[in-house]
């Protein structure tokens, strides 16, 4: 195996990962990050079990991978997990307590 196709690998599931970053921060709305977030989980996700799976991989070089791929996913996951709570939060009516109904 050689170093520059586990580079290209890394190269093609980095670069829209750290662009869907970006795009994180410009976005508007609680929905388009939610969304957003999903799609970094989706494409971290699958650069995981692309390197989980790849075969011939020097141990050191995958242990690496992994760990850059697993930082992205769990950051990631963090992401729209806060988004998706932000936003059911605030979509979910809320209950006025007795006192403040009464005043």
């Amino acid at each position: 195996m050689r170093p520059t196709e586990l580079i290209a690998a890394c190269q093609m599931f980095l670069v829209p990962a750290s662009i869907l970053f970006g795009a994180l921060a410009l976005a508007g709305t609680l929905p388009l990050r939610i969304l957003i977030s999903l799609m970094g989980v989706v494409t971290s996700g699958v650069w995981l079990y692309r390197v989980w799976f790849w075969t011939g991989l020097a141990q050191i070089d995958r242990n690496t991978v992994l760990i850059l791929a697993g930082a992205f996913t769990v950051a990631w996951l963090a992401m729209l997990a806060s988004h998706a709570l932000t936003w059911y939060r605030e979509r979910r009516p809320r209950r006025s307590s007795v006192l403040q109904r009464a005043a």
